[in-house]
């Protein structure tokens, strides 16, 4: 069985272009970071970060500080 421990979702209100792009440079460099997406499409405005070192606390302590709400998609 195939384990996805290392993809984690959020819930977030991240929901524009300009959103996104502030939060890019962080993303990009924050270490421990494999690869990163928002789905501005959906209602959550899903964030998805693969990384095989992070914990979900540690990405929602990130976004929060940065002015955004962020939550665990459970």
């Amino acid at each position: 069985m195939e384990n996805f421990d290392h993809i984690l979702l959020f819930r977030t209100d991240i929901g524009t272009e300009a959103c996104k792009e502030k939060l890019k440079a962080i993303l990009d460099s924050y270490a421990g970071i494999e690869q990163w997406s928002i789905d501005m499409d959906d209602l959550d405005c899903v964030l998805r970060i693969i990384s095989y070192s992070i914990t979900h606390q540690e990405i929602i302590d990130l976004i929060n500080k940065h002015g955004y709400f962020c939550c665990e998609l459970t």
